[in-house]
């Protein structure tokens, strides 16, 4: 992908040009995309800038060659998350290429259900960091730089980590590195205090609605997506695309909200918490981790409307829940706790916990917060 297809993201695309035409590009950078703002297209771009002239560039695309035939370039090196450590991301090479082409701004998720990895979480081994390593210390096939391009950086393994270090401390001559993750705490310190950190905002609205005019959808869909996908692209798709995932997500969130704020006058209702405990512990991991990500985006906007910020309210209900209602459970008292308890829940099912005791133990500690008076 070249700067000019990336979506919105202007002023760090400017930033990114300028230091790459004065030759002061960073040989280490980090792009921090919390949720699909863009990561993977920015650092694809700067690849391209690395590898190719733009004169060059643009003769050829002149010829009639396609804009993915670049990213085959031998010099260009991709390290992603794959099911096991043994497996090697040659193995799966077509399928990464299937992947930047088709759902450049998806995330680890995607990818893993592309590659039909079932339950497992992904990761970036030992083996995969020395293969790169072998791989860079061959003669470029260009005679000029070479890109080692790492996505889902937060996946990688503690040794592996170790050893990505020392690569990057004594790297190859003409060697950059471009690494995208969305939780830069899972990173090794040392390998980011060696890099150029870029955080990338979310996606304004303005520059989603030209894209999805420029997709021919009707002008309700875009305002309904773009209000609600909190400045993310995959989220706006998926909006529209996976509408009946959503109001699913959306009627389970909703329905612990509810057992949770009548248990404290309702002792019985604990039977039915321990019912949507069973219910949530039997689903993947990737659906889990999905239910609290909309939890998450619920609760925030709840509390904006509990001080007042409605204006900035991104949540639309598709089964008609009165977001007003709920936002006086959502205060300063609680907001702190919720989030960190929504945090650990998905640490916690990244590390293989049992799903049914997993979401037991989270529906009694949300129930026990969201009856905390804001006065009390």
């Amino acid at each position: 992908m070249f700067f000019n297809q990336v979506i919105g993201q202007k002023k760090l695309l400017e930033q990114l040009k300028l230091s790459q035409s004065s030759g002061t590009f960073s040989h280490s950078s980090i792009f921090i995309d919390s949720n699909c703002y863009g990561g993977l297209p920015i650092a694809l771009g700067a690849a391209m800038c690395l590898l190719y002239e733009k004169d060059f560039l643009s003769n050829e695309l002149k010829k009639g060659k396609e804009i993915f035939q670049f990213y085959e370039n031998p010099d260009l090196l991709y390290l992603f998350p794959l099911p096991d450590s043994k497996a090697q991301p040659s193995d799966y090479y077509k399928d990464w290429l299937s992947f930047i082409k088709k759902t450049p701004y998806g995330n680890v998720s995607d990818w893993l259900n592309l590659i039909s990895s079932g339950n497992k979480q992904g990761n970036i081994s030992v083996e995969n960091v020395e293969s790169i390593i072998y791989s860079l210390n061959l003669k470029s096939y260009g005679n000029r730089n070479k890109i080692c391009l790492i996505w889902g950086l937060e996946k990688i393994k503690p040794q592996a980590g170790n050893k990505l270090l020392k690569l990057i401390e004594e790297p190859p001559p003409n060697t950059y590195f471009l690494f995208i993750t969305n939780n830069p705490d899972s990173i090794l310190s040392t390998i980011k205090s060696r890099c150029q950190l870029f955080h990338l905002p979310l996606i304004n609205k303005k520059d989603l609605s030209i894209y999805f005019k420029s997709l021919n959808w009707d002008k309700e869909t875009i305002i309904s997506t773009v209000r609600s996908s909190n400045g993310s692209l995959r989220n706006a798709l998926q909006l529209k695309d996976n509408i009946q995932h959503s109001i699913l997500l959306e009627t389970k969130a909703v329905a612990l909200f509810r057992l949770a704020v009548k248990a404290k006058r309702n002792k019985a209702v604990i039977v039915n918490l321990m019912n949507w405990s069973n219910e949530i512990g039997s689903w993947g991991k990737l659906n889990q981790k999905e239910l609290l990500n909309y939890m998450s985006n619920l609760i925030r906007n709840a509390l904006l409307i509990s001080y007042s910020a409605k204006k900035i309210v991104n949540y639309q209900s598709n089964i008609d829940f009165k977001i007003d209602f709920f936002s006086p459970y959502i205060h300063s008292k609680n907001i702190e706790n919720l989030t960190a308890l929504i945090s650990k829940t998905q640490y916690a099912i990244e590390r293989n916990a049992n799903g049914k005791i997993l979401f037991a133990d989270f529906s009694l500690k949300i129930t026990r917060l969201l009856n905390i008076q804001e006065n009390s």
